[in-house]
């Protein structure tokens, strides 16, 4: 049995009677609960140690598992997100992991790539749509989109800018004399003339053949136009030699003003142009304002 002994204390106690010199006996023995339940409790001490040990283990090991599987994976989720809002300069960071996490990684890099080749490749067609294929400046259909562009954002800030109209004076010549080949390399440094000439705001353009625009905008005073329109005068004044032959290369450019003269894209290229003819008109080499 369990009982209490008389120290108050909890222990397993076994008795049995038995005859002796004529007497009856009982022989009782005890042992404390505790004592006999200490190996018990040490096992279950360890076993929980043990269990929690173990399940720590499993834990830091999945939690580690985890970091590297499922990290990894969050941050491709990420970059393939990114990269659909064709944010191209993402990192990606797992490519050198030889497992299927790598190998996931790898195919987003060349993912990446043909993304980044498609971009080059669109941004090379906009470009070529816009500009012209020779000179690399803007192309007429693009200069008359800018230009209406300009025209709306002045006409709400009330601000001018002046359009020059510019025609090259010898180039039918050296075209017809040396051949397109060489036309084409006089078109080129004419355009890389008039890009040095401007200001990093202002706007550079070929309409077709030796014709070009120039948009001058944030004029500084009355004639800073006009500072400008001589600089390029002054660029475009130079000889052209070849087999011992030299022909002069000049410019006639002419001038319209916004609002002054026109106020839309068309008015305003057909006032530069007809002031152009007005300076062909009157020598060659100079510039002409429009004047109705």
């Amino acid at each position: 049995h369990v009982i209490e002994d008389y120290r108050g204390v909890s222990v397993y106690s076994a008795y049995a009677p038995f005859d002796f010199s004529q007497l009856q006996w009982e022989i009782v023995a005890e042992i404390d609960e505790q004592e006999v339940m200490q190996p018990i409790y040490q096992m279950n001490y360890f076993l929980f140690i043990s269990t929690s040990i173990v399940v720590i283990i499993i834990m830091l090991f999945g939690y580690l598992l985890s970091v590297n599987i499922a990290r990894p994976i969050v941050d491709m989720t990420k970059t393939m997100q990114n990269l659909s809002d064709n944010d191209l300069a993402v990192n990606i960071s797992v490519s050198d992991r030889k497992d299927e996490v790598g190998l996931m990684a790898k195919a987003l890099q060349v993912f990446k790539n043909s993304a980044i080749e498609r971009d080059k490749l669109q941004q090379q067609l906009v470009f070529l749509a816009n500009h012209d294929s020779l000179t690399g400046l803007p192309s007429r259909e693009f200069a008359a989109k800018h230009i209406s562009s300009i025209i709306k954002l002045c006409n709400i800030e009330n601000n001018k800018f002046a359009l020059l109209f510019i025609d090259l004076d010898g180039f039918k010549l050296v075209n017809d004399t040396y051949g397109h080949k060489e036309g084409d390399f006089l078109l080129k440094e004419v355009a890389s003339r008039l890009k040095d000439c401007v200001r990093s705001n202002d706007f550079v353009s070929r309409l077709g053949g030796d014709e070009f625009i120039v948009m001058l905008t944030n004029l500084e005073s009355e004639n800073h136009h006009l500072e400008i329109t001589n600089r390029i005068l002054s660029k475009i004044n130079f000889s052209y030699a070849k087999d011992n032959k030299e022909m002069r290369v000049t410019a006639s450019i002419g001038i319209a003003m916004f609002p002054d003269d026109a106020a839309s894209v068309e008015e305003l290229i057909k006032a530069a142009d007809a002031a152009m003819y007005q300076a062909k008109a009157s020598g060659k080499s100079c510039s002409k304002e429009y004047n109705i």
